[in-house]
């Protein structure tokens, strides 16, 4: 009888443990309900309705004033810059002038597979 019974107590624990398991759950999430219906009511309970009639009527401060700026400093204003127009010749660029890279097309391969690349002749 008794190794019968030591046989079979693992497959009971283990039936029995979603049981307690799931009970301490739903204990726990009806602990957290009344914990947060009792916070959500303190507001309204007579204790604090009656507390706040003793007290003095306070004026609700007025939110401060948005400045113009919204607080940020300005930028000293730099020289008038003048844009060509859009018609007539284009302008050169103004650093250096533009050079064509050249270079050709690099295969090879990494961790993940191959890759395809651009190796400059620079």
């Amino acid at each position: 009888m008794t190794i019968l019974l030591a046989t079979c107590s693992p497959f009971v624990l283990l039936r029995i443990i979603p049981f307690v398991e799931q009970a301490a759950l739903h204990n726990l999430e009806g602990v957290r309900q009344r914990f947060t219906r009792a916070a959500s009511a303190v507001p309204s309970s007579p204790a604090v309705v009656a507390a706040r009639s003793l007290l003095p009527e306070a004026p609700m401060p007025e939110p401060p004033a948005r400045p113009d700026d919204l607080g940020l400093g300005m930028w000293e204003a730099g020289p008038d810059v003048e844009f060509p127009t859009h018609e007539g010749p284009r302008p050169d660029a103004p650093v250096g002038t533009p050079r064509l890279r050249s270079g050709h097309v690099a295969y090879s391969t990494d961790d993940m597979g191959p890759v395809v690349g651009w190796h400059f002749d620079e």
